[in-house]
């Protein structure tokens, strides 16, 4: 039998097949690298095993769990990868990623010192446009007023 081992033993691949196995393949793994890039710039301590899994779960995600095999199929998710309204979701997360990478950075240094946390949220505050400035401040009194309310019982 003329064929090749592909995908480290899971199948045997017939050679008149194996140049679409692996046109799919390597524009597979150039999109996956491509977005491994995005994300790793979004967050620069993710390791490459957890952005297969989270490429994984949003796959799954985008698809349904009853087509988590389709994960397997190199073409399958060139087409995820490559289809514009499911991009949208995918930069999402990345944003999802970068926004929490952020607030955790602004977490440990402000951890340091109540000064620097109080003159940060000062900063911040008055660097916001005049709507949000109202609703933190809303979201203030409120965190105010429950723990007012807590103590009191």
């Amino acid at each position: 039998s003329s064929g090749i081992n592909a995908e480290y033993g899971q199948e045997i691949l017939d050679w008149e097949k194996s140049r679409e196995f692996f046109y799919w393949r390597v524009k597979r793994r150039v999109l996956e690298n491509d977005l491994e890039r995005r994300i790793k710039s979004a967050n620069k301590k993710l390791e490459h095993g957890q952005i297969q899994s989270m490429l994984r779960r949003w796959f799954i995600e985008a698809k349904g769990p009853v087509m988590n095999y389709l994960w397997d199929d190199n073409q399958a998710v060139v087409d995820w990868l490559t289809n514009a309204e499911e991009q949208e979701s995918v930069n999402e997360n990345i944003r999802i990623i970068e926004k929490d990478c952020l607030l955790s950075k602004i977490e440990r240094l402000a951890n340091g010192s109540e000064e620097i946390s109080f003159e940060a949220i000062v900063s911040l505050l008055h660097r916001m446009p005049p709507r949000q400035q109202e609703d933190v401040r809303k979201m203030l009194n409120s965190a105010a007023t429950s723990k007012s309310e807590e103590s009191t019982e």
